[in-house]
């Protein structure tokens, strides 16, 4: 199995800037011809070494990147992603991925104060929660935004805040984004999508939820 791919070299050489700048792109390149391996960049946050230009292509790719402090900062931050990445990548069909509990504090997913509008055919009602994820679906128990309807799948989808951006995870892989000021962008990686204030996650059932408010 390919794991994703985390790049810390930095030395300059004769192919790229760095190290770093040389490995993205070997797997910008390989993903845009096999969809592997699934990029997470990590950046020491007082490093000296400019990577604007870095962080440019990578936001320009739809690739999302992370600044740690130290090596037991990056140790969470990496362990959190990656499981989170596997859980979804090898989720057997029907198994929940979503279980939200006390454990969600302790994650180096800082929470966020994130708001939602839920618009169905019998209702609307307005949601508010301060944590990194957000679950959609069937199971009260399980999920935070609670939709009835039989089309939607137990487990649909979950709302994830990562340093500053508010991904949608459509774990169900049937619903649909709306973006409210640009053109909606392709998906990140296994049904990840950006999701920006104003976006609306469309779910196949018809009932809409859209974020009105994402800050830490």
């Amino acid at each position: 199995m390919k794991t994703p791919y985390c790049g810390v070299r930095e030395p300059p050489n004769a192919v790229a800037s760095s190290g770093t700048a040389e490995e993205l792109q070997k797997a910008f390149e390989g993903y845009e011809l096999t969809r592997r391996p699934w990029v997470m960049a990590y950046f020491w946050r007082p490093s000296p070494i400019d990577f604007s230009a870095i962080k440019a292509e990578l936001r320009d790719r739809s690739c999302f990147y992370h600044e740690f402090a130290d090596t037991v900062d990056l140790e969470r931050r990496f362990l959190d992603h990656l499981s989170g990445y596997l859980r979804d990548r090898y989720r057997l069909k029907g198994d929940s991925t979503t279980l939200l509990g006390e454990h969600w504090k302790a994650s180096a997913l800082r929470p966020a104060h994130m708001t939602f509008d839920l618009r169905t055919k019998a209702k609307k009602h307005r949601y508010s929660f301060d944590r990194s994820a957000v679950a959609v679906g069937r199971r009260p128990e399980r999920n935070d935004i609670v939709v009835s309807s039989p089309e939607v799948h137990r487990e649909q989808g979950v709302f994830m805040w990562i340093d500053g951006i508010v991904f949608y995870n459509d774990i169900a892989g049937d619903s649909r984004v709306e973006s409210a000021m640009r053109p909606a962008g392709p998906e990140i990686a296994y049904g990840q999508f950006v999701i920006a204030v104003g976006d609306s996650v469309l779910l196949p059932d018809g009932s809409r939820i859209t974020l009105l408010a994402a800050v830490p």
